[in-house]
């Protein structure tokens, strides 16, 4: 069965939100045990809606629902729990106050052409600007007023989840986050933010599972996409489920392009990170092809004083991948304050081609050395960058804000193979470098200093 907003009194081009009848179509359509809610062609605002289970929300081609700018349409989900707002006052960080949500519903969808436009120009002073260290044009990003809301569609410990075809336009914050969700497929999506906003993320996931991610094109400000664990502190899980593991997971035929990491897999946590496949992968710009942090010690959020122990990250596999006009090519990191079997493990680059201004590095510890990195059939080229070191700092900080000369970097490892693998560099800068590494097999790699 279906549902049609305009017959629950919603108003297309109207100034007036039509939050409630939107959301009483959605309660209808799951009272009656399930359908599809409409969006018909038209122009819509409303703040804080919620999905429910077995209900598909779908947004015809035409449809704009626009989130309200106005934060009295939008209200807590977790009244009792305090939004997170690290660094100053002028850059809220909220996790809560979403425009779409469902938390702990089954068999839920957003599918459609349409798109949902978050607004988010309207929370920032586009007048205004603060320096930053990531690719932006002069290297600025607006100043955050007051308030924001969180991000714009997430699910929270859901299960069967689909999201296709629409458009997220301007979100404020993240696009598309699951937080502790099971199986998942989010596909042929379009999601583009404005550059100089600030924690753009893209696709966001958190202690997720079982999810499919295909044909998505992901034009943005911060991480195109992104894996993480645990949750942002709210643990323990409100539905009871403990495992906060992220794993089993495939990205495909997408584009990506943004300021930041075009990809970036793990952060803090204390859960593991694994089996996650990407394929047929192509980005137009980013900070970072491919980043990868793993880190411990003492929160960076909310509980001030929570210690973690980092995450184990394994299993991952990067295949059929271009990435051009890109400032670092592949980096792996793992700090100091790793505990007990966290670090970083067996990953296999397969037909990977980066053409970046600063080199790849691949810097573990020697308590927690990365091990088992197969590098085969793929082709570097590093042109050369302006940098503030004149070798690699003994310590590399998570957040790039420093750079060095080299291609290629090793540091702490052990097992690192290169198979038919090419890395051509400037003439200026060292092509290789291997420091406290062990079983490095570099038979397969062919140097070349460019001219």
């Amino acid at each position: 069965m279906a549902w049609n907003i305009l017959d629950f009194g919603a108003e297309s081009n109207s100034a007036e939100c039509c939050t409630g009848s939107i959301q009483a179509a959605i309660d209808a359509c799951c009272t009656a045990g399930g359908g599809t809610v409409i969006i018909p062609p038209g122009k819509f605002t409303a703040g804080t809606l919620e999905l429910k289970s077995n209900v598909r929300l779908h947004l015809e081609h035409g449809a704009v629902l626009y989130a309200s700018a106005n934060r009295a349409d939008y209200r807590r989900l977790f009244p009792d729990h305090p939004n997170i707002q690290p660094g100053t006052t002028d850059y809220p960080f909220n996790i809560d106050e979403y425009f779409i949500y469902a938390l702990g519903a089954r068999n839920v969808a957003i599918t459609g052409g349409g798109m949902i436009h978050a607004q988010g120009r309207k929370f920032y002073h586009s007048d205004r600007f603060r320096k930053c260290i990531k690719q932006k044009p002069g290297h600025k990003e607006y100043i955050l007023k007051e308030w924001r809301p969180g991000p714009t569609v997430c699910f929270l410990e859901c299960e069967d989840i689909t999201v296709q075809g629409i458009t997220i336009e301007e979100h404020p914050l993240f696009a598309l986050t699951l937080l502790h969700c099971r199986n998942a497929v989010l596909t042929g999506l379009k999601i583009h933010t404005d550059i100089h906003f600030i924690n753009g993320d893209g696709i966001h996931l958190k202690s997720s599972q079982n999810v499919t991610i295909s044909d998505c094109q992901i034009d943005v400000e911060d991480d195109a996409i992104c894996f993480y664990t645990d949750m942002w502190e709210r643990t323990p899980a409100l539905l009871g489920n403990e495992d906060y593991t992220t794993s089993n997971i495939t990205v495909s035929n997408c584009i990506f392009s943004t300021a930041c990491s075009a990809i970036r897999i793990g952060f803090m946590g204390d859960a593991p990170l694994r089996n996650i496949l990407f394929n047929n992968i192509i980005v137009k710009q980013a900070e970072a092809a491919l980043d990868v942090i793993c880190c411990g010690g003492e929160s960076f959020f909310s509980s001030k004083g929570k210690i973690y122990k980092g995450p184990l990250i394994e299993n991952i596999h990067l295949a059929n991948f271009i990435a051009e006009n890109v400032k670092w090519g592949i980096t792996l990191n793992s700090d100091r304050n790793l505990q007990g079997d966290a670090g970083i493990r067996n990953f296999l680059f397969s037909g990977v081609r980066i053409h970046s201004a600063c080199g790849s590095y691949l810097a573990g510890t020697a308590e927690h050395p990365l091990c088992g990195i197969t590098f085969r059939d793929c082709f570097f080229k590093v042109d050369g960058f302006e940098v503030s070191e004149e070798k690699a700092p003994e310590y590399l900080r998570m957040f790039k804000n420093q750079t060095f000369p080299g291609g290629i970097l090793l540091r702490h490892t052990c097992d690192v193979t290169f198979a038919n693998t090419a890395l051509e560099v400037c003439k200026e800068w060292q092509a290789f470098t291997a420091e406290n590494d062990r079983d490095t097999d570099i038979s397969g790699l062919r140097i070349k200093q460019s001219i």
